[in-house]
């Protein structure tokens, strides 16, 4: 269709096309594949990466408020239980720009 075949130094050797096609077909299978790995691995920024981890309580924290720094930012906290500075606090919600926190249960 594209080509006059009736001249032979015209025509198009399937030494060619099949390597050719071959080697379309591997690069497009790898890209598919990588961009569905990629879709399947975990969560590892922003807020949903945030909740379970650990902080040390910068101020005091209760009801009220208090303060903790983690990924690099300063924080709003909050606790149903008074934690004292300095204390090691996990991160249980995300309600706005205000993290929830209890205090990390140390295991033994």
């Amino acid at each position: 269709m594209l080509f006059d075949r009736s001249d032979p130094f015209l025509r198009l050797s399937l030494s060619i096309i099949i390597p050719a096609t071959v080697v379309t077909v591997l690069f497009f299978l790898f890209v598919v594949g990588a961009g569905l790995k990629a879709q399947l691995l975990p969560v590892k920024t922003g807020r949903e990466a945030m909740i379970g981890q650990t902080t040390r309580a910068l101020t005091k924290i209760d009801r009220d408020g208090g303060k903790v720094f983690i990924e690099g930012e300063y924080w709003n906290a909050v606790s149903d239980e008074a934690i004292q500075e300095g204390e090691t606090v996990e991160i249980i919600a995300i309600e706005g720009l205000t993290l929830k926190v209890r205090p990390k249960k140390e295991s033994r």
